[in-house]
């Protein structure tokens, strides 16, 4: 079959950009497809809890980050199912419920999904009648994980009932695709829709026009052109007028509203980090600088910090060798103590054998307390 391809709609968007000539390029065809993993965790695996593996409090099923909940409601399947009662709760991080099952040798029948459409699917013996009933429901998240990561600053009394009641998984994911190397995919077409024809052709014009600057942390991604996204601000895909545009990097994109979907790969949120800084565009005056700049996998533990009236902290903290090459970066450090934290194994490595307190999220927020007061006493 004969594969033909027009390309006038390439030639039109060069010309808006300003470009003076297309040059020749080669089109390599690589066909992939999805690994059969994604398909069963998007239909949910039954698992046992030893199978899952636990990443800084959090869960994952061969390196995807997962939720895990048990199937099998009983007798009570049908009001769950009905929605007129309560089903078991999911859960999102090795919190204290699945850590006492391990420890009571309980090792239930689990299933583990990555699925975010809230629906699950349950099963159970009717009450009434014996016969094995199947169906789908809305479960609830686990309180006690919340807790155990402090998510969305948790810890405070006066948001719990908000964060669980708008609770998320596709935010949770995202807010947490730092610690994991397989990054969700977006199925065909989702990126697509709501966008104009012309949209790609008119958010590369946009961003020449500023320069290849995000206009909220005023980072210059010329040379990483892929980083910088033209944003809606009325959240119109098709309103393309340039005042209802703002060219911001994936980092700041991803924390606007209505975006928290929004997965940004860990290291590409560690180079615009690793950009600010050269550019000497990541200063810090405040706790709300800290949250702007910082990997939303950290947020967690800075609410907990900032509870505790911690001092602040650097955000993106390079360590350099003797030439001033840099070997490793801290996700947020406190050089006066010689403290840092970290999501990467490499860069836990690196800043381990150059003397430095390496430490997890997970850690600093189950030593929170004395942690805070130990800066508070250290740091200058």
């Amino acid at each position: 079959m004969k594969l033909s391809v027009n390309f006038s709609g390439l030639d039109n968007a060069i010309k808006i950009m300003g470009a003076s000539k297309r040059t020749n390029f080669k089109l390599d065809l690589e066909l992939t497809g999805i690994d059969p993993i994604d398909v069963g965790l998007e239909k949910g695996i039954a698992v046992e809890l030893k199978d899952v593996v636990v990443n800084s409090g959090l869960l994952s099923y061969q390196g995807r980050q997962i939720l895990v909940y048990i199937e099998d409601h009983g007798s009570g399947v049908t009001g769950v199912i009905a929605g007129s009662s309560n089903g078991n709760r999911y859960h999102v991080s090795d919190c204290s419920t699945l850590q006492g099952m391990r420890q009571q040798g309980r090792y239930d029948r689990y299933v583990v999904t990555n699925n975010t459409s809230g629906e699950f699917k349950v099963s159970g013996t009717n009450y009434h009648d014996g016969v094995v009933t199947e169906g789908f429901a809305k479960l609830k998240v686990c309180k006690n994980c919340l807790s155990k990561l402090n998510y969305k600053n948790y810890s405070d009394y006066s948001q719990r009932n908000t964060v669980f009641t708008h609770f998320s998984m596709a935010e949770f994911f995202s807010t947490y695709g730092s610690y994991f190397p397989h990054v969700p995919k977006a199925k065909a077409g989702e990126r697509d829709v709501g966008y104009s024809d012309d949209w790609v052709a008119l958010s590369a014009k946009y961003k020449y026009s500023q320069d290849y600057r995000c206009e909220s942390c005023d980072v210059k991604l010329k040379d990483h052109k892929h980083l910088l996204h033209s944003h809606h601000i009325n959240g119109v895909k098709s309103d393309n007028r340039f005042s209802n545009l703002k060219a911001l990097c994936a980092d700041c994109h991803s924390k606007q509203a209505h975006h928290e979907h929004m997965h940004v790969r860990h290291n590409d949120r560690k180079l615009i980090t690793r950009l600010r800084q050269e550019q000497s565009k990541a200063d810090i005056d405040d706790w709300e600088d800290i949250f702007n700049l910082s990997d939303p996998a950290m947020h967690g533990f800075l609410y907990a910090c900032q509870n505790k009236n911690a001092p602040l902290p650097e955000v993106g903290y390079m360590l350099l060798d003797e030439n001033e090459t840099p070997i490793a970066e801290l996700e947020i450090a406190w050089p006066d103590a010689n403290v840092g934290f970290v999501i990467g194994e490499e860069d836990k490595f690196q800043a381990t054998e150059c003397g430095w307190d390496i430490r997890t999220a997970q850690d600093g927020l189950e030593s929170i307390a004395s942690f805070s007061t130990y800066l508070q006493r250290v740091c200058r």
